[in-house]
């Protein structure tokens, strides 16, 4: 196979997924099996100096980047029930929210696995209006620390 024949080939691979995955026929919880839980990627979880952890997310599905997790949504996914938004009432690096996880995929797995590479997206936003999720973030890389 030459080259544009793999490219071509692994879009529609892709393509094929992907419309299976934003079809009304695959269920939330099918959905949240497509790659690893919070729990098995998030190393480290501070905010305002105080520890947080995978509980304090709540998890979304967004049809461009699909499994996301949303952090402070003043909603507690375990209970099902609100909860108190979070406030840092001092400024600097030790009072806002600090995170470490885990944005690759096992290597011993192959590039179908990662069509746009490894990383993540990471974006800051107020929750009281609408945004377009797909912009104003920061692109995650394996091995770095990013800052934002």
């Amino acid at each position: 196979m030459n080259t544009d024949d793999k490219v071509n080939f692994i879009n529609t691979i892709y393509s094929a997924a992907r419309s299976t995955m934003l079809s009304n026929n695959m269920t939330n919880d099918e959905r949240k099996q497509l790659n690893f839980g919070l729990d098995d990627v998030l190393f480290f979880c501070l905010f305002n100096n105080q520890p947080c952890s995978s509980n304090d997310f709540v998890w979304h599905f967004d049809r461009y980047y699909g499994n996301c997790f949303i952090f402070n949504s003043g909603y507690n996914e375990t209970t099902g029930e609100k909860s108190a938004i979070r406030k840092s009432l001092i400024s600097g690096g030790y009072y806002g929210f600090q995170f470490q996880l885990y944005v690759g995929y096992n290597d011993q797995l192959s590039l179908l696995n990662s069509i746009h590479g490894k990383g993540g997206f990471a974006k800051v936003e107020n929750s009281s209006f609408l945004l377009d999720d797909t912009t104003d973030g920061i692109s995650l890389s394996p091995s770095k620390i990013s800052i934002f």
